[in-house]
């Protein structure tokens, strides 16, 4: 299988969902050594390497080298392709020939091309606008795009959460794990 993971979270240099980016990432290059992962992004990565993104997200267990099923496709785009989320994402993934989408940080391609997942760590930016001042877009539009369905599975950190977003957002439960 060929998964292309959002990495916009590693354009930052610290922070939750960075770190969260970067651990998944390698934990699914070495749990299953026989796929693809792909880090795509429509802006350049705070780093360069996996080690320098393990350090800046501080991660524990350094690995001794990048896995080699684990790549990095993060650079600034022209013409369509800066419509990221529209025609940039669906672009990159054709030609990387990827299978899913993994959306790290509530977002997912507009048009569901391909199967699709989303992780919504919390309902924070929707609880207490005022916590997140510069959310607004996804105010909007992550809710949109788990009723429309968007994403094709939507993972949850925890079950409280899981509840939560089946609750406000009017989400089948069998599609949030």
């Amino acid at each position: 299988m060929r998964v292309a993971m959002d990495a916009t979270p590693l354009t930052l240099s610290s922070g939750g969902i960075a770190r969260y980016t970067c651990e998944l990432s390698l934990a699914l290059a070495e749990e299953f050594p026989s796929d693809e992962v792909f880090l795509i992004s429509d802006q350049p990565l705070a780093t360069r390497t996996m080690k320098e993104a393990q350090i800046s997200v501080g991660r524990r267990k350094r690995l001794p080298h990048q896995p080699p099923n684990l790549h990095w496709r993060a650079e600034a785009r022209k013409g369509f392709e800066r419509r990221w989320w529209l025609w940039g994402v669906q672009r990159e993934m054709a030609r990387l020939q990827a299978d899913l989408f993994h959306g790290t940080h509530f977002e997912t391609p507009l048009l569901p091309l391909r199967p699709s997942v989303a992780t919504l760590h919390d309902l924070s930016p929707w609880m207490e606008p005022g916590w997140h001042a510069t959310a607004g877009r996804v105010r909007r539009r992550a809710p949109l795009l788990m009723r429309f369905g968007q994403a094709t599975m939507i993972v949850t950190p925890s079950e409280a959460v899981r509840r939560e977003a089946v609750e406000r957002f009017r989400i089948h439960p069998g599609r949030i794990a």
